[in-house]
């Protein structure tokens, strides 16, 4: 099937977060000769996409040694320290994100980098738990 993205419409449409991995791929082989910036954006999303799976793992390897603390009190200082290195992960993924859309920073890097970093530090972690 045809992918109907106008040419005028990519960097709308690269934002949307209703494009798949198979779209951006598509469009992407499809249109070779796109300017810079689109391509950029496109590729991004499109590395986005595919890092966004391992996102559950880097945000459990570094929420764990948080929520397995001993103890009532530490339940509680775990559990809200999880939460709140959740949102700071969150906030970081999407810093990057935009960074690589800018053009700022590859786009592997935009994408991969606060997995990578998260989940290095939650090994690290992790290894340290009794």
């Amino acid at each position: 099937s045809d992918i109907k993205i106008s040419n005028m419409k990519v960097e709308q449409a690269a934002r949307r977060p209703q494009l798949s991995i198979r779209e951006i791929h598509t469009y992407l082989r499809l249109h070779p000769n796109i300017n810079h910036k689109q391509q950029v954006m496109l590729s991004t999303q499109l590395e986005g996409r595919v890092a966004e799976a391992f996102t559950c793992l880097a945000v459990v390897l570094i929420a764990l040694p948080f929520g397995a603390g001993a103890g009532r009190r530490n339940i509680f200082v775990g559990v809200a320290s999880s939460i709140f290195i959740c949102f700071g992960y969150l906030i970081l993924q999407r810093i990057f994100f935009g960074l690589g859309t800018g053009g700022y920073v590859p786009p592997v890097v935009a994408a991969w980098l606060p997995n990578a970093l998260f989940a290095a530090v939650g090994i690290g972690l992790v290894s340290r738990v009794r």
